[in-house]
């Protein structure tokens, strides 16, 4: 399934991923199906009801109640669990078992390292 295809990936990664399906559908003159597989996906992610939140740091309570009830918007989950991490530098990491958000300053680091060993 794509769900497990996008496990523990950034959002960069699972474009890619979702890039390579486009690509071999494509290829297969089945570009018709895309659209079913993503909309089963998105339903599938939205089935969701508990999330993770990893901040770097502690946040006033009403700037993590916000932050809270954006992810869950865009989750679809309804119970978030919040805790930090400081190895994040900064920002946060929003994950389901299906989905992660990953907007820290330490994945962003880790891209940039990635892009320029390619």
């Amino acid at each position: 399934m794509l769900i497990e295809a996008f496990e523990g990936k950034s959002a960069a990664e699972q474009k890619k991923v979702f890039g390579r399906l486009k690509a071999i559908l494509k290829s297969k003159k089945k570009e018709y199906l895309l659209r079913k597989i993503a909309e089963n996906t998105i339903a599938a992610m939205k089935k969701e009801t508990e999330f993770e939140i990893i901040m770097a740091h502690e946040q006033p309570l009403d700037t993590v109640n916000k932050l809270e009830e954006k992810l869950a918007r865009i989750l679809c989950a309804e119970d978030a669990q919040v805790r930090t991490d400081p190895a994040l530098i900064g920002g946060f990491v929003a994950k389901t078992d299906q989905c992660l958000i990953d907007a820290s300053v330490k994945g962003f680091l880790q891209q940039l390292k990635k892009i320029y060993q390619d």
